[in-house]
C-alpha cells in the first residue's frame, strides 16, 4: 500500500511535467504557466502524500521503507524549494527530518543534513531566526559526522596522493552554505548594528 502511494505520487509529477493538456474551455493547449502551475500543484500532492507515508512505514516499524519514502519525497520537493514555493512543503520536510533522526538514519545522513538546512531556509523565511539557527546547527552536526572512509575510492586516492591536501571540503560538503546562511542570520539577529561590508547590507535587502 505505501509503495503503490508513492509510485502514485511519481506518477502523477511525472504526467504533469510530460503531458500537453488542452484548455476545457477553448480546446486548445495550456500555455506554459499554466503548465508549471499544473506541475507545482502535483508536486504538492506528492510531498503530502510521502509524508503520510513516512509516517506509515514509522508505525509498522519498517525503517527501509520510511528511507524510501524520504527520498521519494526529497525527489518530488526539490524543484518547490524556492522562495515562491518552498513554504508549502516546510511542514513536510520537518516531518520527514524528525523522523529520520528518531530512526538514527545512517544511510541517508547527506539528506538528513540538506532536510534540516532547507527546513532553516523555511523557518529563517518566516522571520523564526530562533528556530532558524537550530536547525542549521542540526545540519552541521550531521555533516561533521561524515567518516573519511565514506568519500569515494577517487577522493580517498586523491587525498592519499596528496597529504597537505585538507579533507574538510571533501568530508564536509556542506560547510560552505551552512556557514553561509549562519552568517546570514547574525546579521538579520543582530539589529542593531548596521553591517560595514556593503555584500552584507545587499544580503540584509
Amino acid at each position: 500500500c505505501i509503495l503503490r502511494d508513492l509510485t502514485r505520487a511519481e506518477l502523477d509529477v511525472w504526467r504533469s511535467c510530460t503531458s500537453k493538456p488542452e484548455d476545457p474551455t477553448t480546446g486548445m493547449l495550456l500555455g506554459p504557466d499554466a503548465r508549471v502551475a499544473m506541475e507545482v500543484e502535483a508536486r504538492k500532492r506528492g510531498v503530502g502524500l510521502c509524508k503520510l507515508c513516512i509516517m506509515a512505514a514509522k508505525r509498522i516499524d519498517d525503517l527501509a521503507l520510511v528511507e524510501e519514502s524520504a527520498v521519494v519525497m526529497w525527489n518530488l520537493a526539490r524543484e518547490l524549494l524556492c522562495d515562491q514555493h518552498r513554504l508549502h512543503v516546510h511542514r513536510s520536510l520537518q516531518n520527514c527530518a524528525n523522523i529520520l533522526e528518531e530512526i538514527e538514519s545512517v544511510r541517508l545522513i547527506d539528506l538528513r543534513v540538506q532536510l534540516h538546512f532547507e527546513v532553516a531556509r523555511c523557518e529563517a523565511a518566516q522571520d523564526l531566526l530562533t528556530k532558524s539557527n537550530k536547525e542549521l546547527m542540526r545540519a552541521r552536526k550531521l555533516d561533521y559526522t561524515v567518516a573519511q572512509s565514506s568519500l569515494s575510492d577517487a577522493h580517498q586516492k586523491l587525498l592519499a596522493d596528496n597529504e597537505s591536501l585538507d579533507p574538510a571540503p571533501y568530508v564536509r560538503r556542506f560547510d560552505g552554505a551552512i556557514n553561509e546562511e549562519l552568517h546570514l542570520l547574525r546579521l538579520k539577529l543582530n539589529v542593531y548594528e548596521e553591517p560595514d561590508d556593503p555584500v552584507d547590507q545587499v544580503a540584509l535587502l
